[in-house]
């Protein structure tokens, strides 16, 4: 294979790939991160990482998630070996400062009743993907039925609102 064909390819996995970001939600906290990778996809250390109170304004929250769509990366295939040795003491850093942050006691209490939304924007849309967090520390999306799609220009307290309720649906179980 040729340089041309790998740069050929790139290009096909980013459109693909596309703009992502999450966001995690707790009693105690709203967080909006820039997801980014090579397919596999997590949080990026360089990209926005917003924390919230519950009660944000959608408008706010709605202005985190374009900035961390606008900062989420797709990386070459070089790129990608060291940032994927990063990926667990990330996590577990991460885990540390929420416990200290918000005063946990145990980690399985930060993950006990959290919830999200994956947001990947392509095509001139947003697709909101509510997703909910087993016992393990994992989470997975909700079925085809529980996700909601925008349009990319939507506005800021738009794109809120419509996080806001898709983080409804994935406390509820259904969507709404």
């Amino acid at each position: 294979m040729q340089i041309n064909d790998y740069e050929a390819i790139s290009k096909v996995m980013a459109a693909k790939q596309g703009r992502q970001a999450v966001v995690t939600c707790n009693p105690k906290f709203i967080l909006v991160k820039s997801m980014s990778g090579r397919g596999v996809l997590s949080p990026d250390p360089e990209g926005v990482k917003a924390y919230h109170e519950p009660s944000v304004e959608a408008e706010i929250l709605g202005s985190s998630i374009i900035a961390a769509l606008d900062s989420s990366r797709f990386f070459d295939h070089i790129e990608i070996y060291e940032y994927n040795k990063g990926i667990v003491p990330r996590f577990e850093a991460w885990v540390a400062e929420v416990m200290e942050r918000f005063g946990y006691k145990k980690r399985v209490d930060i993950f006990q009743y959290m919830f999200g939304c994956q947001v990947k924007m392509m095509n001139d849309k947003i697709k909101l993907m509510p997703t909910k967090w087993k016992k393990n520390e994992t989470s997975h999306i909700m079925g085809d039925q529980y996700q909601i799609i925008l349009p990319a220009t939507s506005t800021p307290e738009e794109i809120g609102a419509a996080v806001r309720r898709a983080l409804d649906s994935a406390v509820a179980g259904r969507p709404l």
